[in-house]
């Protein structure tokens, strides 16, 4: 009988232990600088006894994933909407930090924190009075929209962001038509926003126009009367 890969792991060092010195790793060197070699130095044990975990570097990341969505609470006591917004939100925040928490929502991912968060989704949506076409049109438009918000949230933690951002609006002025002048110079002197305020508003506009596109495409359907 073939020991166990727990029978076989130095003694001390779990599954659970590789993640919290991956994620370690990650919130001190950065995801870039994620190894087998650094997480094993954590540990203190050679790399080959990480093998009794996971086969190498990709794996080592998407048990950080997991780890690290399993830290999302989904609170059930807030009203659908605003459950989903909280939850979008911390997945938002995560994503920031960890961009494969994110990606995997939008890539097949059987894992159980993943499961767990893709339900908690389709069933705030079904909760708000979906039907099943709009649930599935809503749910594939927000994965993708939580992924491009952590994009914008972990690059609004940069410091020379502000910079780069009056760059491209001089940009966009100098190349304008007098038109486009006019409609860049009014969006500018709008009050500023923060990414989670924004990320709130494109939920709402993307429960809003699922409903009416596909009731408008059912209505307009060959067949259909």
């Amino acid at each position: 009988m073939q020991p166990s890969r727990s029978d076989r792991s130095p003694k001390g060092v779990t599954r659970d232990a590789v993640a919290v010195a991956a994620l370690e790793v990650c919130e001190s060197d950065g995801v870039e600088q994620l190894s087998m070699r650094r997480v094993a130095v954590r540990l203190g044990v050679t790399p080959m006894a990480l093998y009794n975990h996971v086969q190498g570097k990709d794996e080592l990341v998407e048990l950080v994933a997991d780890h690290v969505r399993g830290s999302v609470v989904v609170r059930d006591e807030l009203p659908p909407r605003d459950r989903l917004v909280d939850l979008l939100g911390q997945l938002r925040e995560l994503g920031a930090r960890f961009p494969r928490v994110v990606e995997s929502g939008v890539l097949p991912d059987a894992s159980e924190s993943a499961t767990r968060l893709r339900l908690a989704v389709l069933r705030a949506l079904a909760e708000l009075g979906l039907d099943a076409a709009e649930v599935r049109s809503a749910h594939n438009a927000l994965l993708m929209l939580v992924t491009g918000a952590a994009a914008a949230q972990r690059h609004a933690s940069r410091a020379a962001l502000v910079e780069q951002l009056h760059e491209h609006e001089s940009a966009l002025l100098a190349s304008a038509r007098n038109g486009d002048r006019q409609l860049m110079e009014q969006v500018a002197a709008l009050p500023t926003t923060t990414v989670a305020a924004e990320h709130a508003r494109a939920i709402d506009l993307v429960l809003e126009g699922v409903g009416s596109r596909e009731r408008t495409t059912r209505v307009r359907r060959p067949g259909r009367r």
